[in-house]
C-alpha cells in the first residue's frame, strides 16, 4: 500500500507530457460559462442598470458595428455558418472517434475531444450573453414608454379586439390577394423585406430608444424545411442578422421580419419583440406592414379574449370580413400540413430557452403582448 501511495505522489509531482499540458491549459477557458451564468443572475436583478449601461449604452455600439461587417451581404451568412459549422463539427467527432479506435493515447484523445467541443461551447455562450442576452434582462418595455399595465377588464379586452377587427377589415381592402384570393405582396417577399429598416426608422423619429443597428431582415435559403420547425424567423446575435421564413403566408410575413428586427433592436423578450413589431408596422404607413401588423395583434388579441369570454370572441369573430377570415384559415392550414415530431421538439426546445432567460412562462409570454397594447390603446383615449 505504501508503494503505491508513494507511486501516486511521484506521479502527481510529476509535470505532465506536452501534449497532455497543452490540454489542461484550455481548461481554465470553461470557467466563461459559470461567469456567465453569474452574469445573468446579477442582470437579473438590476434591470435599471441593464437599461441605461447595457441596452441604451453598449449593446447599440455592438450592434452597429457587428450590422456593419455583416448587414451589406444580401443572404443570411448565419445561416451559412450553421450549415458549415454542424458538418464540420460532424466530420471532426466522426474523425476522432476513428483515431480513439486505431491509434494510442485513446484516453488523450478523447479527453482532448471532450475538451474541445466544451469550449466551443462555453465561449459561445459566453459571447452569446455578452453580445446580446443580457437584453432580456433590461426592463420592462411598459416602464420605458410610461405604460401603466394593471389588470384589465374583459370588457376593455373586447373593445381592443373590436377595435383590430375592424382595422383588419378596412386594412384588408388596401392590400392586393393572388388567384386564391389570398393576401399576397406586391413584391417577391425576398424584395418585400427592404421595408422593414424604413419602418423602424420612421419608429425611431417618435421612439428615440431605437438606436441599435437598423437589421435588414434576410431570406432563410431553406425557408420550406425550417417550416417543420415551426419557426417563423430567428435573430442570430454573432452576425446581428433576423433570418425570416420566407415560405410562410405572405399576410404574416412582414410583421413576423419586423418580429426579429426588433429582437436586433436589443428587444429580447418575446411579448415586448411582438408589440415593436406592431408598432412598426403601423408607423411605415405602408397598407402591407400595417395590414400584418395588426393581424398579429389581432391574433394574440383575440386568443387571450377566448381565455376569458368564449361568447365575445365568436361575435368579434363573426365581424372578421370574408378575407381577413381567409388569411387567418390559410395560416392555420399552412402550419398544420408541418406539424408532427420535428415541430415538437422545437417547441420544447424553444420553450426551455425562453425559461432559461428568465421568461417563466415559456412560450406562453407571447399573449403578455397583450397588456401592451391595452394599456396603449388605453393611453391614446
Amino acid at each position: 500500500m505504501k508503494q503505491i501511495i508513494a507511486k501516486l505522489v511521484i506521479r502527481l509531482k510529476t509535470p505532465p507530457p506536452e501534449r497532455w499540458r497543452r490540454q489542461l491549459l484550455k481548461l481554465p477557458w470553461l470557467l466563461l460559462f459559470p461567469v456567465a451564468l453569474l452574469l445573468k443572475e446579477w442582470a437579473a436583478i438590476h434591470s435599471a442598470a441593464i437599461e441605461k449601461y447595457y441596452s441604451t449604452g453598449i449593446y447599440p455600439v455592438i450592434s452597429k458595428v457587428v450590422g456593419f461587417l455583416f448587414g451589406w451581404m444580401h443572404f443570411s451568412v448565419a445561416e451559412l455558418l450553421l450549415y458549415a459549422g454542424i458538418i464540420a463539427i460532424s466530420i471532426y467527432i466522426i474523425v476522432q472517434i476513428v483515431l480513439i479506435v486505431i491509434k494510442r493515447e485513446r484516453i488523450l484523445r478523447a479527453f482532448r475531444v471532450v475538451v474541445n467541443l466544451a469550449l466551443v461551447w462555453c465561449v459561445g455562450y459566453f459571447l452569446f450573453i455578452g453580445m446580446w442576452g443580457l437584453n432580456y434582462y433590461r426592463q420592462p418595455l411598459a416602464i420605458t414608454l410610461g405604460y401603466e399595465v394593471p389588470p384589465r377588464s374583459i370588457g376593455d379586452l373586447t373593445t381592443l379586439c373590436t377595435t383590430l377587427a375592424n382595422d383588419a377589415n378596412v386594412l384588408r381592402t388596401e392590400v392586393k390577394e393572388d388567384q386564391n384570393g389570398y393576401m399576397t405582396l406586391e413584391e417577391s417577399p425576398r424584395n418585400s423585406l427592404l421595408k422593414v429598416p424604413k419602418a423602424y426608422s420612421l419608429l425611431a423619429a417618435e421612439f428615440p430608444k431605437l438606436n441599435a443597428w437598423q437589421s435588414q431582415p434576410k431570406p432563410v435559403l431553406l425557408s420550406y424545411y425550417m417550416s417543420y420547425t415551426d419557426i417563423v424567423g430567428i435573430f442570430i446575435p454573432f452576425t446581428m442578422e433576423p433570418n425570416v421564413n420566407i415560405d410562410t403566408p405572405e399576410a404574416n410575413l412582414l410583421s413576423a421580419a419586423c418580429h426579429e428586427a426588433a429582437h436586433a433592436q436589443g428587444y429580447a423578450r418575446e411579448d415586448e419583440a411582438n408589440f415593436m413589431s406592431y408598432l412598426a408596422c403601423m408607423a411605415s404607413g405602408d397598407p402591407e406592414l400595417e395590414y400584418s401588423g395588426t393581424l398579429l395583434a389581432l391574433t394574440t388579441s383575440m386568443n387571450s379574449l377566448y381565455s376569458y369570454d368564449n361568447d365575445a370572441y365568436y361575435r368579434i369573430a363573426r365581424t372578421y370580413d370574408p378575407k381577413v377570415q381567409k388569411d387567418l384559415d390559410y395560416a392555420s392550414i399552412y402550419w398544420k400540413q408541418f406539424q408532427g415530431p420535428v415541430a415538437e421538439a422545437s417547441g420544447n426546445v424553444n420553450n426551455a430557452y425562453l425559461k432559461s432567460n428568465k421568461q417563466a412562462d415559456g412560450t406562453n409570454s407571447y399573449g403578455r403582448m397583450v397588456d401592451l397594447l391595452l394599456a396603449r390603446m388605453l393611453k391614446s383615449k
